[in-house]
């Protein structure tokens, strides 16, 4: 598993400065760290201003950087817990206002990943790719070790993923 979170990591980068160096993209290096921005913050361009429509590419870009982010904390734990379900971990954190939270999400805003989807879409928030990358990376590095010296997980408790949020790295 660590070695599809390379790999997936390494392919999320190349699209993230390919989908970057395009005309329009509201992708881009947040200086500050945040994953997620308001753009009016950022004054992100916008296809009008930039002379097309990215939109196919940057709701597939989208769609990556949520998931991925859900993907990859969840993925830690399958590496290092036999029968860890993984569908079911993203399901519960995609709504859990503590893993909102960790990546700085405004929870009376925005309830859920989804939601954080949708408003990167409607180019309310920007996407910060140094940002992703930096805190996907660090994820891979979780170690199965951090995960229980934070008490993040518990066999015992199979289908209990509220405190997945304690091993987010802070570069998230």
């Amino acid at each position: 598993m660590r070695n599809k979170l390379l790999i997936t990591f390494l392919f999320l980068f190349a699209a993230m400065f390919l989908f970057n160096c395009g005309a329009g993209t509201t992708i881009t290096d947040n200086p500050t760290g945040d994953i997620f921005s308001n753009a009016a913050e950022e004054d992100a361009p916008d296809a009008a201003s930039t002379g097309g429509d990215d939109s196919v590419e940057s709701d597939a870009m989208y769609e990556t950087v949520t998931g991925s982010v859900l993907s990859y904390a969840c993925g830690v734990f399958e590496d290092c817990y036999t029968g860890f379900d993984e569908v079911a971990c993203q399901t519960y954190l995609n709504t859990n206002f503590a893993m909102l939270g960790v990546f700085g999400v405004d929870t009376t805003t925005y309830a859920s990943f989804d939601a954080v989807q949708d408003a990167i879409e409607d180019e309310e928030l920007v996407v910060s790719s140094s940002a992703v990358s930096a805190c996907l990376s660090a994820i891979t590095d979780i170690s199965c070790s951090d995960i229980s010296e934070k008490n993040a997980y518990s066999e015992s408790l199979p289908s209990d993923y509220s405190r997945v949020y304690l091993i987010i790295p802070e570069e998230c």
